[in-house]
């Protein structure tokens, strides 16, 4: 395998990795539990 291979390859897990961080730190601060619409705005969700 070349190292572009590899290294794409690498990026594609690391971006991988970071997108699931995000829905576990989201979770874990319970942004979750402020969503009553899709519709919610960062703004709306931040004044509450």
């Amino acid at each position: 395998m070349s190292f572009g291979k590899e290294l794409k390859r690498l990026m594609d897990i690391w971006r991988g990795f970071q997108g699931a961080r995000v829905l576990l730190t989201a979770n874990n601060l319970g942004l979750f539990e402020h969503l009553s619409l899709p519709v919610d705005t960062a703004l709306i969700i931040a004044s509450r």
